[in-house]
């Protein structure tokens, strides 16, 4: 596997459409740490149905929580 050294947000930021393998577009994007490592990659489409933005944020939030690696 490919080490990549990000030392700053932007630089996190900027490594994000390398870890998926695309650019995403109307997505959200968010990641965990696990200490000086990156953890999960979590990317979703902008939901377009009738969500909550409480439930939305309960769901993501829950699958981040998950990284327990």
């Amino acid at each position: 596997m490919e080490k990549l050294k990000a030392t700053t947000a932007a630089d996190v930021l900027a490594l994000f459409p390398h870890i998926l393998g695309f650019e995403p577009r109307e997505s959200f994007g968010l990641m965990t740490l696990q200490g000086p490592a990156l953890g999960a990659s979590l990317r979703i489409d902008i939901p377009t149905d009738d969500i909550s933005p409480t439930d939305l944020a309960q769901t993501l939030t829950s699958h981040l929580l998950a990284d327990v690696n």
